[in-house]
């Protein structure tokens, strides 16, 4: 956001919405839009509006991950790239929920997702 590029910050709690844009404040970045989204929308504004999409420590139960991935996947424009880092903390099958990603076009290409933290 301060270089100008579009940078979207997400989540579908309102109160965490709210401490994201005080963040943005205290640290100057009054380009960063902040807006509600819950995994597995795919509202207008997100479509194909994105050459990078990250995401960290959203994914803790099983079935997490399909929401995930199809708003991963319409927010990327073609040959966009999609990172997300992941933290275990649960008995979380990693690797089963990582396999979703391949119903929406999306590959994983590096780390180990059988690794403690992914």
């Amino acid at each position: 956001a301060l270089e100008g590029d579009q940078v979207v910050l997400t989540d579908a709690n309102l109160a965490t919405l709210e401490l994201i844009r005080r963040s943005c404040i205290l640290n100057e970045v009054s380009a960063a839009g902040v807006r509600e989204l819950s995994f597995g929308e795919t509202p207008e504004w997100l479509r194909g509006s994105f050459d990078l999409v990250l995401a960290a420590d959203v994914i803790y139960e099983e079935g997490q991950a399909e929401p995930l991935f199809t708003s991963a996947a319409a927010a990327l424009q073609h040959h966009g790239e999609f990172f997300l880092g992941h933290k275990n903390r649960s008995n979380l099958d990693l690797p089963s929920e990582l396999g979703q990603a391949a119903k929406f076009d999306l590959e994983l290409l590096a780390g180990d997702p059988n690794c403690e933290d992914g």
